[in-house]
């Protein structure tokens, strides 16, 4: 009779861990569906620099913003110099800008925004499309639009 109980436990048990591992997965697979209508390449409204939200690992995940890159002034113009610098002298291209965002609301909302011009991040911003290829990130005195140039 104990051996029996002993493998009703363990069964248990087994049957427990998966399904928190199809739970777990089945809420990553929804965030980043909920999400996929913020994918794609950004223009800055300072027009300077291509910003790219896409699915991300690790703990910059599940979705983040980087930067694939720079614009000359005529807001068209790819810079030739990718290896532009940023604050503590890290190359702009590849920098991680948009941290951690995860659907909120009628939006998205990133744990971080990083702004390399300062090495300054600001907490909990949160990024609303105003129509499929208009993006408001930011809130109240810190608020910049950005269009869509690549889906």
């Amino acid at each position: 009779m104990n051996t029996l109980v002993a493998r009703g436990i363990v069964f248990a048990g087994t049957i427990v861990v998966a399904l928190a591992l199809i739970a777990s997965l089945h809420a990553r697979a929804q965030t980043q569906d909920q999400g996929s209508k913020y994918y794609g390449v950004w223009l800055r409204q300072e027009r300077d620099r291509h910003i790219e939200i896409a699915p991300c690992a690790g703990d910059i995940g599940p979705i983040c913003g980087k930067i694939v890159r720079l614009i000359g002034r005529d807001g068209k113009t790819p810079l030739a110099d990718q290896s532009a610098l940023g604050h503590g002298g890290a190359p702009l291209v590849g920098t991680v800008v948009l941290r951690s965002c995860k659907p909120a609301g009628s939006g998205l909302k990133c744990a971080q925004a990083y702004i390399p011009s300062t090495g300054e991040s600001n907490p909990d911003v949160p990024l609303v499309l105003e129509a499929n290829d208009r993006l408001k990130v930011g809130r109240l005195l810190w608020v910049y639009r950005w269009t869509r140039v690549v889906p």
